[in-house]
């Protein structure tokens, strides 16, 4: 496509022409775009030449050979954009060798750093031609550019007519980047895709945009599917989109009881069901029940019990805490049993009874780096009774690092208030000394 990549430069040469004294040389504003594209095949001979010494690089495949490739697309960027009309001729191979297909890949990630907004137009010429090649550097392209209407309309234009689930994934995702949430009503028939990646793409998409009307759809293809990786797409999508809605609670419940989900995951679901399913909605409350009376006393227990008393059924509570009781004489002197308890009493906001039992957890734990941690979930329960001096002294019996004790904090946005004192940040930058 030889001729895109001259008309490419067309612009930036017009305005530099426009700027001469043209009656002075004689020349009309009609003859300019023949006399810039006449200078540009002029000047072609003389870019392939500057090119010659990276092309043996740029035939090689980028996911293979990106520790030297990024070197030598930096230095091909930095011969300026005089290069560019040649940098997307390669974009648009005759063959189909992979050498071509490689080359072209490389021709467009250079292009990424030659102010690819200024081209905006040859990118959509690409997405919209014949060649596959063509289409996925245009792709790439629109979404280094930046946020346009012309992408946009483009994007919306053609996305039906990309065929292969690549081309389709990228889109959206070149969408998403770009803010651009008016593709919802296109993407949502990906979710009966037979392609799992497309699928969870769509879900990500439809995420996005909270657009409720794919929840039908996305129901109907939670029980089809087949690919453990893309359930917790479904629950992103689940909570971006609905309250209390009972079928959807029931598919969510579904997939809890199943043996698809790994245990961050399920809590991820049941955390999710306090916000989902209506009030007295008997299948949510049998399997929350059902995992606290198996036994389940860790972060995924202490979550059925708090949503349970979301959904006002207080029995998970009474179950958990009997569990715990239970442990704690069956474990006498066990730190880790109290700690547990201490979680569970945090969870409830009774966070004078979990410093209590916290401490009686730093007192018989023989491991350092636990007694550390115990120390650090006191820090954060006097956080929530705002108590900054009790805090600091906690933080400071944990011996942690300003990082490890940022990371903690990032989890709780009344622990990180509290962190943002002057007093917490003059202590926090005297651990970083």
């Amino acid at each position: 496509m030889r001729s895109v990549g001259v008309r490419a430069l067309l612009l930036p040469l017009l305005l530099l022409l426009s700027r001469t004294a043209l009656p002075a040389q004689g020349i009309t504003l009609r003859e300019l775009p023949e006399l810039a594209r006449a200078r540009a095949e002029r000047q072609r001979p003389a870019q392939l030449a500057r090119l010659e010494p990276f092309l043996a690089d740029l035939d090689t495949e980028y996911l293979r050979n990106a520790s030297v490739l990024d070197g030598t697309l930096d230095r091909v960027a930095s011969l300026g954009s005089d290069i560019v009309p040649i940098l997307i001729e390669f974009l648009t191979p005759e063959s189909g060798e992979n050498r071509a297909r490689w080359r072209a890949d490389n021709a467009s990630r250079i292009l990424t750093k030659l102010e690819p907004a200024l081209y905006i137009d040859t990118w959509i010429e690409l997405l919209e031609g014949r060649s596959s090649t063509g289409r996925r550097a245009g792709l790439l392209l629109l979404g280094a550019a930046g946020a346009d209407p012309r992408t946009t309309a483009a994007l919306a234009r053609n996305f039906e007519r990309l065929g292969e689930p690549y081309d389709q994934r990228r889109a959206l995702t070149v969408a998403s980047d770009l803010g651009v949430r008016s593709m919802a009503r296109q993407a949502a028939p990906l979710l009966q895709s037979p392609d799992a990646e497309t699928r969870r793409t769509a879900l990500e998409y439809l995420t996005t945009c909270a657009y409720g009307d794919a929840v039908p759809a996305a129901i109907a293809a939670l029980k089809n599917e087949t690919e453990k990786a893309t359930l917790p797409a479904y629950i992103a999508y689940f909570l971006a989109t609905v309250e209390q809605n009972a079928d959807v609670a029931s598919a969510m419940v579904e997939i809890l009881t199943g043996t698809r989900l790994g245990i961050d995951d399920q809590r991820a679901v049941v955390e999710g069901l306090a916000k989902v399913a209506p009030k007295n909605h008997e299948p949510t409350e049998t399997a929350l029940l059902g995992i606290l009376e198996r036994g389940e006393t860790g972060p995924l227990g202490i979550a059925a019990a708090v949503t349970l008393q979301d959904l006002d059924e207080k029995k998970g509570i009474r179950i958990l805490f009997e569990t715990l009781e239970e442990r704690i004489r069956d474990r006498r002197g066990d730190a880790g049993a109290i700690a547990d308890r201490a979680d569970a009493y945090f969870a409830f906001g009774r966070h004078k009874e979990a410093i209590r039992d916290y401490e009686d957890a730093v007192r018989l734990s023989f491991s350092g780096t636990r007694r550390s941690a115990y120390h650090l979930q006191i820090a954060r329960c006097e956080a929530h009774r705002d108590s900054l001096p009790r805090m600091l002294r906690s933080l400071k019996s944990a011996e942690l690092s300003a990082a490890t004790i940022r990371a903690e904090a990032a989890k709780d946005p009344v622990f990180l208030e509290m962190l943002e004192k002057e007093a917490a940040q003059r202590f926090l930058d005297s651990l970083d000394r």
